[in-house]
């Protein structure tokens, strides 16, 4: 399950971040309901948070890598 997490945290801040840079690469034209890359930004940030939100992900995995730490 670890590595489905660890999967899901790095596509859902790639998906964020490839529509954001791309709304905004397109200027105000890229907030236009009708434009394409505005319901992408809106379709990553809705998965974003439905599929788990990444600070609850980041949690989850940091209790889990501390488990492991040789320190402890």
């Amino acid at each position: 399950m670890e590595k489905t997490l660890i999967a899901k945290y790095f596509a859902s801040r790639a998906a964020v971040r490839a529509a954001a840079d791309t709304v905004q690469v397109m200027g105000a034209a890229g907030c236009h309901e009708e434009n394409p890359a505005a319901r992408y930004y809106r379709n990553a940030k809705i998965m974003e948070i439905i599929e788990g939100t990444n600070q609850v992900l980041q949690r989850v995995l940091g209790k889990s890598f501390s488990r492991r730490s040789p320190g402890k």
